[in-house]
């Protein structure tokens, strides 16, 4: 899922707050699922993609962070 290499350390900021705000929109996706009390096989399948988009920019945010603080 990562898209973008970032060379600097305001890039590498600004890379992170982007993955946060996917991160927060892909939740707010899942959530209105969530709040369904049944769902379609069609939507069980784009909650799942949703929940998997969601765990790959978290993991991206965390080593991104994780190089940060290395560095």
């Amino acid at each position: 899922m990562l898209r973008e290499f970032p060379t600097s350390e305001g890039e590498t900021i600004a890379l992170i707050a982007k993955l946060r705000r996917e991160h927060a929109e892909l939740d707010r996706r899942i959530q209105e699922f969530e709040s369904h009390p049944w769902l379609s096989a069609d939507d069980q399948m784009e909650r799942t993609r949703l929940k998997k988009m969601k765990l790959a920019a978290k993991d991206q945010i965390e080593r991104l962070q994780r190089q940060r603080n290395a560095n």
